[in-house]
């Protein structure tokens, strides 16, 4: 029997485009992400005798974080989403941190993320925020895991991420240290690679999505990737990252990955 595991990224409530009301209020909308999770739903519960195991991540901040709009000022006010700042606009005084964090230290995290991240920290609104609702698991996933795991015996792996206040992670299997070091989950990624199949989806294909695959690829010993499958309809891109995210998925199929979605998926696995 083929081992298959199901990755999801994120499908939190701050990330999917549910009505507002007053009780619910994402904070981080994109577009297309509930009727993802309405399909990821679906899947599972068609291949709930299938599916061997299922690892949940879950973005998870304090509301003091380093990539939310809280945490900095602009003059007198917060600085607006979706913002970049760099080391430059922190030295010389245009943005400022709030905390009372080390000044000094911010300014070499900004120094050592610009070596990759040329344009600098996109800048957030506050999301994710441990014990809310907008931290929670979207509630399609939420019941069809639940049915997933009463059916099969067992329980989901859950895995936090994003809970250093002072460092960006988009990707459950690495993280910059206080030292301005990047720290791989080689364990973790070691354990994905003894399943026969490996389908990943959740949000955002163009972030957390995109960042969490490309730290499998490069990380893993996995010499047969065509066997790590990400599922297009069940993720949706950020506003403004569409290209990007089409780019990546072009270089991945490039590099032997396979792009399907969760129709199709199980004819190839048939």
């Amino acid at each position: 029997m083929i081992k298959l595991h199901l990755m999801i990224i994120d499908p939190q409530n701050d990330f999917c485009d549910i009505p507002k009301n007053k009780y619910q209020n994402p904070a981080l909308p994109i577009k297309g992400s509930n009727n993802d999770m309405k399909r990821l739903a679906k899947f599972i519960l068609a291949n709930i005798n299938n599916i061997s195991e299922i690892t949940i991540t879950l973005d998870s901040h304090y509301r003091m974080d380093i990539a939310h709009t809280c945490f900095w000022r602009r003059g007198d006010n917060n600085l607006e989403p979706f913002s970049k700042i760099t080391s430059d606009d922190i030295i010389r005084g245009s943005v400022t941190p709030k905390t009372k964090d080390n000044k000094k230290q911010i300014i070499r995290y900004f120094e050592y993320i610009e070596k990759s991240e040329i344009t600098g920290l996109t800048i957030w609104p506050v999301h994710c925020e441990i014990g809310t609702w907008g931290n929670n698991i979207n509630k399609h996933i939420q019941v069809s895991r639940n049915l997933w795991e009463d059916k099969n015996s067992k329980k989901a792996n859950i895995l936090l991420k994003g809970l250093d206040p002072l460092r960006e992670q988009f990707s459950i299997f690495s993280k910059d240290t206080r030292k301005n070091k990047k720290c791989i989950n080689r364990k973790l990624i070691k354990n994905l690679d003894k399943y026969d199949i490996l389908l990943i989806a959740g949000e955002s294909s163009s972030h957390c999505v995109k960042r969490t695959i490309e730290d499998l690829i490069y990380n893993s010993n996995r010499k047969d990737l065509q066997r790590i499958m990400v599922l297009t309809d069940c993720m949706s891109p950020v506003h403004g990252y569409e290209k990007r995210t089409r780019d990546f998925m072009s270089d991945m199929e490039d590099i032997g990955v396979t792009i399907t979605n969760s129709i199709e998926v199980m004819s190839i696995l048939k």
